[in-house]
């Protein structure tokens, strides 16, 4: 038998005994036996335990008490399900729903003792629980450990990286951890004074170590497809998965975006993502922003969005957008109640969308996904049907990967460094790096050698990453260019020729050789949408050409960026986060006073100067 073949036995009969143990928990002996442990019993009389009734817990509660949050107490039930309980709600019927799972010791320890006639005299007998002591018993204990604040302290299913950098995958009723390849589970818990409660079960990780052959057979699966990029796309896509599952343990969760046709594979592709990430993914089309925060309020598992198409009104699918940008950085979003009482939470998910019209997104989504472009298939090639084992491939791909997370941290670094001396910004370092330097950790430094991503040269590495996504880098500008484009691209309405140029073709018409613009000639037309070209010197004496760009939100470009991000004045600070190089802040007159106020439209005006010559040479 091969050894792959001994490998999956392994893991099936680890999977086996787990059950087993599972299943053959310790019930609870019947109520008031006192008997030994070891002869069945609990080991002391009922209701007599050191602190009984109320000063310390039982031994071995099943309840956990997690402590209070305002008028809330805060428990893992017998069942390790979070549990909050109204200060005002408490009774028998919540006791026994708190210890559901248990009954036998909620009543062994909080007895209820009546007399009962017997012969010539009475005897006590149990009959049924002291809730008052049991309640009391449970408030004193969440006072003890005293405040938390539960939307801080909860995590749901998927991964996690706990304080002291250890990847745990929440499984839904068991938490898994692997050191030095040995697979270590525990039930629901708190971890750290970070709770992890019990939930409906997902898939768990392959319990035998995993070698990199799974990964390697997905990457040669992804290759079936026509991509765009036939040899960086596969690999983004197998790096996205593990970030699928790596999740809430990233800093930085890239999302992906399929687009393409119809009959370029999209949906058997899709099919292949869902069958790895099996029951660990969260689907669905036609949803809203609320919905995904409530079915993923706590959990740290991807979210796939189908048909996540553009419309007539992009609203809706804008709020999603914004929520997957959140998700991508991990920051928190508060709401407010109808209580009055506000709500935290924290979208730790990766994203994966797919459309044939993707709808309008800003610079700042685009620079948190990798856009993968589906061409039509190849009808001669066969059939695309993935072949693919959802009961072992995502376990396998999940174990390989709790494996190596020692190694992320310096993986990512070192792809980090080569897209920043390619020239990559700090925000596609992290999309891109985390994407590539994960699918390193899946199938090895060899097979992206032999992909053609050079990982032992970083000059070369970054260059060809450079190579390969500068299209798509090129809808990723900073935030004061965007401003600009859309200045340069707005129209001047009307002038005496009753033609209709933009701002960008004055200055076009100013670089003309013979038969343009000169300088006022330009400003006739730029004026007449607030704007004005100068003449100024730098420090050295040099002669600069610039355009004042007035700061008063109700002058300069406030008529033409109406409508834009940049409207109202905002283009001032967008035009601050360029390089000095570009907006001039060492201008001076010809009579050598600092430039900072200029004359437009007959109204003196502060403006920002922007280096025209500079300008023109970044377009190049």
């Amino acid at each position: 038998m091969s050894r792959k073949g001994l490998t999956a036995i392994a893991a099936v009969w680890a999977d086996a005994k787990a059950e087993v143990a599972r299943r053959q928990a310790a019930r609870d002996p019947l109520p008031g036996n006192g008997a030994p442990k070891a002869e069945g019993g609990w080991g002391y009389k009922a209701g007599m335990w050191p602190g009984a009734p109320a000063d310390a817990l039982p031994p071995d509660c099943p309840v956990v008490p997690l402590g209070r949050d305002g008028e809330t107490y805060w428990f893992l039930d017998s069942m390790q399900q979070l549990n909050g309980v109204h200060r005002d709600k408490w009774g028998k019927k919540l006791l026994l729903d708190l210890f559901n799972a248990r009954p036998n010791y909620l009543q062994h320890h909080w007895p209820r003792w009546a007399a009962a006639k017997k012969g010539g005299g009475a005897e006590l007998t149990m009959n049924g629980v002291e809730v008052d002591n049991a309640v009391n018993c449970l408030m004193h204990a969440c006072a003890d450990i005293g405040s938390i604040e539960i939307d801080t302290r909860v995590r749901g299913r998927g991964a996690w990286r706990t304080d002291r950098g250890e990847l745990v995958w929440h499984a839904g009723d068991a938490l898994y951890s692997a050191t030095r390849g040995v697979l270590k589970s525990s039930g629901p818990c708190a971890i750290d004074r970070i709770v992890y409660p019990g939930a409906a079960p997902i898939l768990t990780p392959w319990a035998e170590p995993a070698g990199q052959d799974e990964a390697v057979n997905l990457l040669r699966l992804f290759q079936k497809w026509n991509f765009e990029r036939p040899k960086l796309d596969p690999l983004i896509i197998l790096g996205g998965i593990g970030c699928c599952f790596l999740g809430g343990a990233l800093d930085w969760r890239p999302y992906l975006f399929f687009t393409g046709g119809a009959g370029v594979g999209k949906s058997t592709l899709q099919a292949a993502l869902r069958a790895v990430l099996h029951d660990a993914l969260i689907k669905g089309s036609n949803v809203t922003e609320a919905s995904l925060r409530q079915f993923g309020r706590r959990d740290s598992l991807p979210i796939a969005i189908d048909e996540f198409e553009a419309s007539e009104d992009n609203r809706k699918v804008a709020a999603v957008i914004d929520l997957a940008r959140i998700a991508a950085s991990g920051d928190d979003i508060l709401r407010g109640g109808a209580d009055h009482h506000g709500a935290r939470f924290t979208m730790r998910s990766t994203f994966m969308f797919s459309a044939i019209n993707p709808p309008p997104m800003g610079a700042a989504d685009k620079s948190r996904m990798a856009m993968i472009n589906l061409e039509p298939l190849n009808r001669t090639a066969g059939g695309q049907t993935p072949v693919i084992d959802g009961d072992t491939t995502g376990r396998i791909i999940l174990r390989l990967l709790m494996d190596r997370w020692p190694d992320l941290n310096r993986t990512l670094a070192n792809w980090r460094d080569a897209l920043r001396s390619a020239g990559f910004s700090d925000r596609a370092q992290m999309t891109y790096g985390t994407l590539m330097a994960v699918a390193e950790l899946l199938v090895g430094p060899e097979v992206m050698e032999a992909e053609g991503l050079p990982v032992t040269e970083p000059d070369r590495l970054g260059a060809a990453l450079s190579a390969y996504t500068e299209t798509e880098r090129s809808d990723q500008a900073d935030n004061w260019v965007n401003c600009l484009h859309k200045m340069f691209a707005a129209t001047i309405d009307a002038w005496k020729d009753g033609q209709k140029p933009t701002v960008g073709n004055v200055f076009e018409q100013m670089r003309l050789t013979s038969g343009g613009f000169d300088e006022v000639m330009a400003n006739a037309r730029l004026q007449l949408v607030g704007l004005k070209v100068v003449r100024a010197f730098a420090p050295d004496g040099t002669e600069v050409s610039a355009l004042a760009v007035p700061t008063s939100p109700n002058l300069g470009p406030a008529k033409i960026l109406q409508g834009t991000e940049y409207r109202d004045g905002v283009w001032n600070s967008a035009l601050k986060q360029a390089p000095r190089s570009v907006v001039r802040r060492d201008l001076v007159t010809d009579k050598g006073q600092p430039l900072s106020v200029v004359k437009i439209n007959n109204a003196a005006t502060r403006a920002q100067f922007i280096d025209l010559a500079a300008w023109d040479a970044r377009q190049v």
